[in-house]
């Protein structure tokens, strides 16, 4: 090799700084074959070689990724400034990329090429695309999963707000058979004052004649008449005024009230229809006001006194204690009946169940009380025992952000 006489140490030192940035050398003579190649170059290519001199065409026989030829003339008349293509090799298929030197490097009867190994760089490009085209297609599907998310808490919206209306309805229906329950005592209870008013009216009414006679002997007795009366007629509005806030339709407003006075309006519409069996007792604490909604506690205390007095046979008491501890009150509704087991505890607060006939009971009364107390955020629990009686304890906090 001449060439190699004329400059020998040329290529060398090329070589060296080209393989130390992992690129490859080949100097091409005029009629397109090899005349010196660098190391790295024989040795990636060591099968293709083909004599002493082959073509540089033929060692790199390359095609496009698509598969097809890539022709090469690398003769002295077209011998191009830069290719590229795709040769395989028994290690798989290698992109390279041949730039021509400047023509100062080059030697009278060769042109020298840099040879670079793009495989890494392409595969890099092509696992990068298929990152692009995965997330892409990650991004079409995530689209379509938040409509469908979107879709679905819409549908859920809509469940949840049946299911607040249709609670609504059961928590007024069980009011309403409250009070259809208990309607042949109040329709008792109110009776009472109001023969006692028309009672006293009619006497009223005959003193009125007495005092064109004597009217002067006549006035303090009709003004006592008078007097109880009124006092009559305002426990009938009492009454009517509790029935009225207990059965309306809930808006779920919340107040400050004391949970005594809440007690004492319940008894005033339950308790009648037990006084016969059932002796009362009280043993209320000062508690002061909570925010509660006064409709609710009602409708509360109501299913456990009714239930307490439904539980005993034939005589007994039902207490109702409070108590305060600072930040919340406890109310106690206890009965000496004759008890639950632990099977029947268990399943209290389950809706439909009941150990009443189907005329005493739907089941939904205990459900209910528990879902009210912890909308209020508080608590109820039982404690009985067979033969031991039964206390239902609703604990609540003095203060409640409406949920």
């Amino acid at each position: 090799m001449t060439a190699h006489a004329e400059r020998p140490g040329e290529p060398r030192r090329l070589e060296r700084a080209l393989e130390a940035a992992g690129e490859m050398l080949v100097g091409v003579g005029r009629d397109g074959h090899i005349l010196w190649a660098s190391r790295r170059f024989r040795e990636l290519f060591a099968d293709r070689y083909r004599g002493e001199r082959p073509a540089l065409s033929a060692v790199l026989a390359l095609r496009t990724d698509g598969g097809s030829a890539v022709p090469l003339d690398l003769s002295a008349q077209h011998r191009p400034e830069r290719f590229e293509g795709v040769v395989d090799t028994e290690q798989g298929p290698l992109y390279i990329e041949a730039t021509q030197l400047p023509p100062d490097v080059h030697q009278h009867d060769r042109v020298f090429y840099v040879i670079r190994d793009l495989t890494a760089t392409k595969r890099a490009s092509e696992l990068l695309e298929r990152l692009r085209r995965d997330l892409d297609e990650r991004a079409v599907e995530v689209e379509a999963h938040e409509g469908l998310l979107k879709f679905a808490m819409d549908d859920l919206q809509r469940v949840y707000e049946d299911l607040l209306r249709t609670q609504s309805q059961l928590m007024q229906a069980d009011k309403l058979a409250t009070i259809g329950l208990l309607s042949a005592g109040i329709a008792h209870e109110i009776n009472n004052p109001l023969m006692a008013v028309q009672g006293f009216l009619s006497a009223v009414s005959a003193q009125i004649e007495e005092w064109k006679a004597v009217p002067s002997e006549s006035l303090a007795d009709t003004r006592q008449f008078l007097e109880q009366a009124r006092q009559c007629a305002e426990a009938m509005a009492h009454i009517v005024r509790d029935i009225r806030m207990f059965s309306r339709t809930d808006k779920g407003e919340r107040v400050t009230e004391d949970p005594n006075r809440i007690l004492d309006s319940v008894v005033s519409i339950v308790f009648h229809r037990f006084r016969t069996k059932v002796q009362l007792r009280k043993e209320y604490q000062e508690l002061g006001v909570i925010e509660c909604n006064p409709q609710q506690l009602a409708q509360v205390f109501i299913n456990l006194i009714v239930n307490a007095a439904q539980a005993i046979p034939d005589r007994g008491t039902i207490t109702l204690r409070t108590r305060s501890d600072g930040t919340g009150v406890a109310v106690d509704v206890e009965d000496d009946s004759c008890g639950m087991t632990p099977e029947v505890q268990a399943r209290l607060f389950e809706p439909f169940f009941t150990t009443k006939g189907a005329e005493t009971g739907t089941g939904l009364g205990l459900g209910i009380c528990r879902d009210i107390v912890r909308r209020h955020g508080g608590e109820i629990r039982v404690k009985s025992s067979p033969g031991q009686g039964t206390t239902f304890t609703v604990s609540l906090p003095k203060t409640r952000s409406a949920q």
